[in-house]
């Protein structure tokens, strides 16, 4: 799972502003293959055209995990913007 999630929104694809952060406290250690939905509740309503969405890892594997050292993959299946 990501450590984070940020949502950014844009008018010209260009000049992006950070408008939610979730912070996901999921256990480093869990490794139970799973689905988890990131939700947030914006203050006021913006209008944007573009919406970038980021994910960021923890770093490298570490070393109690199978694939230590290497890179963590994140794999985002479906996004969806009301």
């Amino acid at each position: 799972m990501p450590d984070r999630v940020e949502f950014e929104a844009s008018g010209d694809g260009i000049a992006f502003q950070k408008i939610a952060e979730i912070k996901t406290n999921f256990p480093v250690r869990d490794e139970t293959p799973q689905v988890k939905e990131f939700h947030s509740n914006l203050s006021q309503p913006i209008t944007a055209r573009y919406i970038r969405v980021r994910a960021f890892n923890f770093g490298k594997i570490p070393t109690w995990h199978l694939g230590a050292g290497g890179d963590p993959w994140i794999f985002v299946d479906e996004i969806f913007i009301d």
